[in-house]
């Protein structure tokens, strides 16, 4: 899928999502196939987050 597809897919700017995946690429949640192309390895992400009081 390309950025761009991404980002009509879930009504977002474009520049925001490309910030987004750059970010997740960084830290290895998914990665480049091609110039605009972005692969993810699995269909579910489960996130835990601790909120402070």
């Amino acid at each position: 899928m390309s950025v761009r597809a991404l980002a009509v897919g879930l009504g977002r700017d474009y520049k925001n999502v490309h910030t987004d995946v750059r970010k997740l690429e960084r830290i290895g949640l998914i990665s480049r196939t091609g110039y605009d192309k972005i692969e993810l390895p699995w269909e579910i992400v489960k996130a835990r987050l601790s909120l402070a009081a």
